[in-house]
């Protein structure tokens, strides 16, 4: 599965593409995904080791960077 490193946001009132250890580091609003404009959450790097990524709200069968399942 795709996993998006970075999305839009809003920064100082201007749509702008951030990496997410920007979105981690509290930068932006209203994170949206650079293929298909749905929002989408930051998520820390995970004990597991899965690294850091944005993840869809709801999923979208038709992003390639959505979970599919």
């Amino acid at each position: 599965m795709a996993k998006s490193i970075s999305c839009k946001a809003a920064v100082g009132g201007r749509s702008k593409d951030i990496s997410i250890s920007e979105a981690l580091a509290g930068i932006g609003a209203n994170y949206r995904c650079l293929k298909c404009d749905e929002s989408v959450k930051p998520h820390r790097e995970g004990r597991n080791g899965q690294a850091a990524h944005f993840e869809h709200f709801k999923r979208n069968s038709k992003c390639s960077l959505s979970d599919k399942r």
